[in-house]
C-alpha cells in the first residue's frame, strides 16, 4: 500500500517520492541500461537522463486501480530502455 501511495505523491509533482521509487528498483535500471550500452559512464548517463524524462512525463502515468504499480514500474523500464537506444543512435 505503500508503493501506491508514493506513485500518487509522484504523479502530484513530489520529487523525494518519485526518487524513493527510481532508488528502489536502481540495481534493475542500471542493469538494463549497462546491458545495452555495455559501458558504466554511458549506463549511468543514461539512468540520468531516464530520471529527467520521468520527472517530465509522471503525469501521464495511468491510475489502473491495483495496476498502478505495474503501470508505473512499466513506465520506468520502458524510459530507461529509450533513453539507452536514444544513446545507442547518436
Amino acid at each position: 500500500m505503500k508503493l501506491v501511495k508514493q506513485v500518487k505523491k509522484a504523479k502530484k509533482g513530489d520529487k523525494e517520492a518519485l526518487l524513493q521509487l527510481i532508488m528502489a528498483e536502481k540495481d534493475a535500471y542500471y542493469r538494463l541500461a549497462y546491458s545495452y550500452m555495455k559501458n558504466e559512464a554511458d549506463a549511468m548517463d543514461a539512468l540520468e537522463d531516464m530520471i529527467v524524462k520521468l520527472y517530465e512525463q509522471i503525469g501521464q502515468v495511468k491510475y489502473l486501480a491495483q495496476r498502478v504499480v505495474d503501470s508505473f514500474a512499466w513506465l520506468f523500464f520502458c524510459a530507461c530502455f529509450s533513453r539507452t537506444h536514444g544513446i545507442l543512435r547518436k
